[in-house]
């Protein structure tokens, strides 16, 4: 019996090949756009998974809570919180530290910058890494040596096994390479580097650390160091903590009156989705997921439409069917053989699309998604079931309306469908038009969003502001002045850009309590640099050359309401260890992400400064390239034994907002995927609808109906499913999209003009497309009408 219903279906889809076409075309994109997306998904929240018992390794977080402030948290701890844990506590099997660093590597005549880490022995112990070459468990027990990944090996050396070779860094230190790893996964894990080099080296960062006077619990190095600890088998983190309420009170120094400091394990493989440390990854997320489930959501109900739209047509070929003797069960059975051959055709050409073009993607979003279906039984346990479910689910109802003609009433020529049929796909097609047009809305919102973080959030001028890594020298800095294409010159400390969490300080306020506040050191030029206006007092230096400017969030902590009223405050910083009066209050501003609030801001306004290692340079805009060689030939000059190191501001914000830039992207691809299957459907159910009602439109015009009214007859069907949608769209889409706006700390508002402008949009798109089709019918001639069938 399946075989005589299989052989019936292939037989219809034959003879109808453009509805075939279209259906099986539409259903594959919206399959391989639910594929994509859920690949990239898992992709991200399987992070790390490729290192051995991932499940067992957490990372200790630094949570910060100032009074009537949100909780900071910092990814880092002090350098005695990994081996007194581990020393401490036998649920703790070990404990590891790392420190990110910039060096420059040298061999021969290559001179990079690399990104390194500065580990403890036993970091491959915690972290086991793919080995290439050498024994990792020993590889960084002795001084002076480095473990490189595979790519870096053959950089410097040719080849994949360079143990015993030697390597300069950081200009003059010799490192020998004990160990070679395979590559790590490209956006598969949160290492930044796949180069490690002993701490025990005697220069080393966590060397010093490990040296410093009082370094263990109490100790006020509180941050600065990425703690990992490997729990036992089947340890739960929180029964630590639980069964030690005093051991954030014990580890850290007593912090400031109201402010609390406590330890927190974040599994390694969630640290990309912890809210706190990345605020936005979890709606971005799920917004991808969504987008995705609702592209092919607009597919199948296309599918399901056209399926039954041309329900007419077989109107006859069941009638007789039943008359010769078969049942309704043979006919569902034999409707649902041909939905499940429509869905595995579709299947077949969405896997072979998400082959093609999921390189394409994992490049657009610097993913690493993959997809061996042929070796990963998940893929396959996850893929074969969800054909089968989606086949039967959206072929019962077509089935059901299909099966359930009356022979009589077909016979004698009546072969309208049902009310139901008719509602149901009215639904249908209300429910495909409502995720159209949230689409819509959403691609809108995210690209304001966009728009408004690189342009109206950053409230300083960034144009033309060439940024150098270096430590602020005299002689250097001079002669970049007096250079033709060079408008002025700043130093500043690095924190001016970067986010740097651990970079902490505490401020007294009028009654004498500390809150946190982040210092910045500056020099006074910089602020005319950025076109920043004090909005009272003015920025000056005191007579031991420093002064401290304050931006509006750090006055409002300190307790005063008009930012004047600070002006000559005695701010006593813990970090500058010194008491000075505010010189001067600049608005809020920052060069970092919008998904971070602004905090409390001191600028440390002094001519020299051990902390000055960024120059910030603004150029004129003439002869740019000709400006940047003289640069790089000054820079030459200095004898610096390290390439220079530049960007523009701008282009360092467009990378910093890269991941949105791309999200905005990538939901205009998707609202422009919505729109064409949403026409194809459109095309499909006009034409079959246009068909069923031949003879309505030849009585009509035999009546006296001219082409208008035929056409506003026709388009009137389409429009008010159309129009329903909203209903349905319009809430939903300013939930999700306001709970989207959240992750970032600034953001823009929901405009309402969005709503019925992507409804009229959507409305224009279902008109135009079913308005060529029926111009056509409703111009054909009456008698060509009458004489239908």
């Amino acid at each position: 019996m399946f075989r005589n219903s299989l052989a019936a279906a292939l037989r219809h889809l034959a003879r109808n090949k453009l509805y075939t076409a279209i259906s099986v075309f539409g259903l594959s994109i919206g399959l391989c756009t639910a594929l994509l997306a859920a690949l990239v998904v898992h992709n991200q929240l399987s992070q790390d998974h490729f290192i051995g018992d991932y499940d067992r390794v957490y990372t200790a977080v630094t949570a910060i809570t100032p009074p009537g402030h949100a909780t900071v948290y910092i990814e880092s701890t002090g350098s005695f919180v990994g081996p007194y844990l581990a020393l401490k506590y036998h649920e703790i099997e070990a404990a590891t530290r790392l420190i990110p660093h910039t060096m420059t590597v040298r061999k021969a005549g290559v001179v990079v910058k690399e990104g390194t880490y500065w580990a403890d022995p036993n970091v491959f112990d915690v972290l086991p890494l793919p080995t290439l070459a050498g024994n990792l468990r020993v590889a960084l027990a002795r001084p002076d040596t480095i473990v490189l990944p595979r790519s870096i090996a053959r950089k410097y050396f040719g080849r994949d096994a360079p143990l015993g070779e030697t390597l300069t860094v950081d200009g003059t230190h010799v490192v020998t390479v004990a160990a070679v790893i395979e590559d790590l996964p490209a956006n598969a894990t949160h290492l930044q580097s796949g180069i490690f080099i002993s701490g025990l080296t005697p220069w080393s960062e966590l060397h010093r650390l490990d040296t410093l006077p009082n370094n263990g619990p109490g100790s006020t190095n509180v941050v600065g160091v990425e703690t990992y600890v490997k729990f036992a088998p089947h340890v739960a983190t929180g029964r630590l903590l639980d069964a030690n309420p005093t051991l954030s009170d014990t580890l850290f120094a007593r912090p400031p009156q109201g402010t609390s400091l406590a330890l927190k394990f974040v599994r390694m493989d969630r640290l990309i989705a912890q809210p706190g440390l990345n605020p936005g990854f979890s709606s971005r997320l799920l917004m991808v997921s969504i987008t995705g489930v609702g592209i092919l959501a607009i597919a199948a109900v296309n599918f399901v439409n056209l399926l039954t739209a041309r329900s007419t047509r077989r109107a006859r070929e069941v009638s007789v069917r039943k008359l010769a003797g078969a049942g309704r069960r043979v006919l569902v059975l034999q409707f649902l053989s041909e939905a499940l051959v429509y869905v595995i055709a579709a299947s077949l050409l969405a896997i072979a699309l998400t082959e093609l073009l999921l390189p394409h993607v994992n490049a657009f979003l610097t993913a690493g998604a993959t997809f061996r279906y042929w070796q990963d039984r998940a893929i396959i346990a996850a893929v074969v079931p969800s054909v089968l479910v989606i086949g039967i689910i959206t072929g019962a109802f077509p089935a059901l309306v299909l099966s359930g003609f009356r022979p009589l009433r077909v016979l004698t020529g009546e072969t309208r469908q049902s009310r139901v049929a008719v509602l149901m796909r009215e639904v249908l097609v209300t429910a495909q038009f409502s995720i159209l047009i949230g689409l819509i809305i959403a691609a809108a919102v995210v690209y304001q969003q966009r728009r408004f973080a690189t342009r109206d959030a950053l409230r300083v001028d960034t144009d033309q502001m060439l940024l150098i890594q270096s430590p602020c020298n005299d002689a250097f800095t001079t002669r970049l002045r007096a250079l033709p294409g060079v408008r002025g010159v700043a130093c500043s400390s690095s924190t001016l850009v970067e986010h740097r969490l651990f970079n902490l300080g505490w401020v007294n306020d009028k009654a004498g309590i500390e809150h946190l506040i982040y210092p910045i050191v500056v020099q006074q030029t910089l602020f005319d640099l950025y076109g920043i206006k004090p909005i009272a007092g003015h920025v000056s230096t005191s007579s031991e050359g420093t002064s401290y400017v304050f931006n509006e969030t750090a006055v409002r902590q300190l307790g005063f309401t008009r930012a004047a009223d600070a002006i000559g405050y005695a701010a006593s910083t813990r970090d500058a260890g010194k008491t000075l009066p505010i010189s001067s209050v600049i608005p809020d501003f920052s060069l970092d992400s919008v998904e971070h609030k602004i905090e409390a801001q001191e600028f440390v306004v002094t001519a020299k400064d051990p902390g000055f290692d960024l120059v910030n340079v603004k150029l004129t805009g003439r002869q740019i390239p000709e400006t940047l060689t003289a640069i790089d030939d000054l820079w030459k000059g200095t004898g610096a034994k390290d390439p220079i190191n530049r960007t523009f501001l701008d282009l360092r914000i467009q990378v910093m907002y890269l991941a949105m830039l791309r999200e905005a992207q990538l939901f205009g691809v998707f609202a422009v995927v919505a729109v064409i299957l949403a026409c194809l459907g459109l095309l499909g159910l006009a034409a079959s609808i246009a068909e069923r009602r031949t003879h309505e439109i030849g009585i009509r015009k035999a009546l006296g109906a001219d082409t208008g009214n035929i056409i506003r007859m026709l388009l009137k069907q389409f429009a008010k499913p159309v129009l329903w949608a909203n209903l349905i769209a319009w809430p939903l889409t300013a939930y999700g999209m306001h709970r989207w706006l959240q992750g970032f700390a600034y953001h823009v508002d929901l405009a309402v003009w969005l709503f019925p402008a992507a409804a009229a949009l959507a409305l224009l798109i279902a008109l135009l497309t079913v308005s060529a089709h029926s111009i056509l019918v409703a111009r054909a001639k009456p008698v060509a009408a009458l004489h239908y069938e």
